[in-house]
């Protein structure tokens, strides 16, 4: 709901989200907003979830301008009943556009018309999503959430009138995934059609893997309509343009961003940093864990121009953590700025990490200030190196 209006051309946003959860004890309400560190370290980290999403939350509402505040038990803010779970409240302010806001042209695919597409999607949700925009613009989809069925599908329209052209298919899904679906496409059915897949995150070796199909283009989640229209051109020619192996998402470059290296296996994390340092013009690159971590500085150091400047290196993954990821980098580079990421401010870190190979380290939530200070101190512009 809309609070007030005309605050120098502002407007503040009250939004409110219920649940109907087990609640927040009363002693705990004045603390859940807070930084902490996280007591758990294996349990949590293995499936998920860092303890700091409130924390988060409240810096963010904080930077635009608001407060945020819980009620719980809760009580709804429209029918008025009550539940035993929680209310929470934050406001934000937001400007006022001066002209309206320029509309995107969304492609013309006339002459796609009835252009037959296989959607493979496990999740209702997004098939739903994409039947209905592909059917409005003139397309001809068939759903499927398996991959066993897909595969079915284009055996039984082989060599006939309405052959697929395109597919439309999920990265990961269960029994069996977009990488085993693609495979069994290419190598057995059609070895030429052109393929979208679908992910919200991908590694550096499953790129790899997927640049040697030709025809292939990556799009991300969540998929927007005109995303989507723009690569069934691509893929079907239609703007005359190569079919690229893999469409990034554009990248600011400018003369004076660094090559940086985010290692962080939380998903939240990773956009979160990412978005912070494109925002500088800086190249962020994602590794999922340690080991990633390693191999994409090893196979960098080859590629003149295109060395990593600073690793930004979470403590605690799977697979191989930071410290163990920091010290096979200083075996093979002692200088490369390593820079810890982590929950665990407590006293006597920073020596450790040192200790470890590390420069510096920053506590999360990231202080987006502290971020950028840090980069520029210790990359080819500081003095600090």
């Amino acid at each position: 709901e809309i609070l007030e209006e005309g605050l120098e051309g502002k407007i503040l946003v009250h939004f409110i989200v219920s649940d109907t959860g087990i609640g927040i004890q009363e002693e705990q309400i004045s603390t859940i907003f807070d930084k902490f560190s996280q007591a758990d370290t294996s349990t949590t980290r293995k499936y998920g979830g860092t303890g700091l999403g409130l924390a988060i939350s409240s810096k963010l509402v904080e930077l635009m301008g608001g407060i945020i505040w819980v009620e719980s038990p809760s009580t709804f803010p429209h029918s008025g009943k009550t539940s035993p779970g929680s209310t929470f409240h934050f406001t934000a302010l937001f400007e006022l556009a001066v002209s309206p806001p320029e509309l995107k042209t969304i492609p013309d695919l006339s002459l796609l018309k009835d252009y037959p597409i296989l959607v493979v999607d496990d999740n209702k949700t997004n098939c739903r999503f994409l039947e209905e925009v592909l059917k409005k613009n003139g397309l001809k989809p068939e759903v499927t959430q398996s991959g066993f069925e897909a595969l079915e599908l284009l055996k039984s329209r082989l060599n006939s009138p309405n052959q697929f052209k395109l597919v439309i298919l999920d990265f990961r899904m269960p029994e069996m995934d977009g990488r085993t679906i693609l495979k069994q496409i290419r190598s057995e059915l059609l070895p030429e059609i052109p393929v979208i897949m679908l992910t919200s995150g991908i590694s550096i070796d499953d790129i790899a893997e997927l640049n040697s199909y030709k025809g292939l283009l990556l799009l991300m989640k969540p998929v927007n309509t005109q995303d989507l229209l723009t690569s069934i051109m691509d893929a079907s020619g239609l703007r005359n343009n190569p079919v690229m192996a893999i469409q990034k998402e554009p990248e600011a470059t400018p003369q004076k961003g660094y090559h940086i290296l985010v290692v962080e296996d939380n998903s939240i994390n990773q956009r979160l940093i990412k978005k912070l340092l494109e925002k500088k013009g800086h190249n962020a690159e994602i590794a999922q864990n340690g080991k990633e971590a390693v191999d994409y500085f090893i196979q960098k150091l080859g590629q003149p121009g295109e060395r990593v400047d600073i690793i930004l290196m979470d403590i605690q993954m799977p697979i191989m953590d930071g410290i163990e990821a920091t010290r096979r980098i200083r075996k093979i580079d002692g200088n490369i700025p390593i820079i810890a990421l982590t929950a665990h401010a407590m006293k006597g870190d920073q020596a450790k990490f040192m200790s470890e190979g590390m420069n510096d380290y920053i506590s999360k939530p990231i202080d987006k200030d502290l971020l950028y200070d840090i980069i520029e101190r210790y990359t080819s512009s500081g003095t600090d190196q």
